[in-house]
């Protein structure tokens, strides 16, 4: 008998650590075993009326970028990113950056808010390694915009954050009708 209670101890054991990170809230990517990407860097540069934002990253990530107003500014999504970031990183001003803001925005998501000086739209974001150290950056770049532009484009934005697509549901199994006597 201590032999299946021993075993039942076990097993429960083993069922309360698969289950912990679920239970914990853990984020997604840790539960799947993958860390979320480090940014470590962050510099704001300004030419001719486009603003960059460049974070420096451990691995490339997909980011979306939309504009909201009241007040003007530019919000970035991202999967779940590990900020390590100096104290004091967004708060000065250049360009079209008033300041910006980082963080866990859910489970999984991370959010950059960005404070524009003035109207603008977020153009295509890119990535590009580093060759020499392997880091990878990913560049926001802002580009100045007339009002209506930006009101229009603030219009057709989709603040909801970029969900993870589901897998497609597996079909159930066919089951076979069991024979019938004929009558």
């Amino acid at each position: 008998m201590p032999n299946c209670a021993r075993l039942i101890r076990s097993a429960w054991l083993r069922l309360a650590v698969a289950l912990l990170p679920a239970l914990t809230g853990m984020p997604a990517a840790a539960q799947n075993g993958e860390k979320p990407a480090v940014a470590i860097g962050a510099d704001v540069a300004s030419q001719a009326g486009t603003t960059r934002l460049t974070l420096t990253m451990s691995r490339a990530v997909e980011a979306r970028g939309f504009v909201m107003e009241r007040p003007d500014r530019a919000v970035i999504d991202l999967p779940e990113v590990n900020f390590q970031l100096d104290s004091g990183t967004g708060s000065r001003r250049d360009g079209l950056v008033q300041s910006f803001r980082y963080g866990l925005f859910a489970p999984g998501r991370s959010r950059i808010v960005i404070d524009l000086t003035a109207p603008a739209t977020v153009g295509k974001i890119e990535t590009a390694t580093r060759p020499r150290d392997g880091a990878v950056l990913l560049t926001i770049p802002l580009q100045r915009a007339d009002r209506e532009a930006f009101r229009k484009a603030a219009a057709t934005a989709d603040p909801a954050p970029a969900q993870a697509i589901p897998p497609p549901p597996r079909p159930a199994p066919r089951r076979r009708s069991p024979p019938t006597s004929g009558r």
